[in-house]
């Protein structure tokens, strides 16, 4: 599980999320995703699902903060579960 540099979509905070099926079936998975200022600070976070994803491959979605954020942003990916 990765998560790239944040950008912005209107007044919301984004980032890629890509998630990599390492089995050899198709996974679905729920992601946890916090959004921290430049000192490591809490300022959001929302769950993400990807689904699909391909045996042996990857998947990318955007991760949407639930408010606007200011300032210097990164997204890390906290949790993730395939199932």
């Amino acid at each position: 599980m990765k998560a790239g540099a944040t950008g912005t979509d209107g007044d919301r905070t984004t980032a890629e999320i890509t998630a990599t099926n390492p089995t050899d079936s198709n996974a679905d998975y729920t992601v946890w995703v916090n959004f921290l200022d430049a000192e490591g600070n809490l300022l959001d976070a929302v769950v993400l699902s990807i689904d699909g994803v391909e045996p042996a491959g990857s998947k990318t979605s955007t991760a949407r903060s639930n408010r606007t954020l200011s300032g210097a942003t990164k997204a890390e990916v906290r949790q993730a579960l395939r199932h």
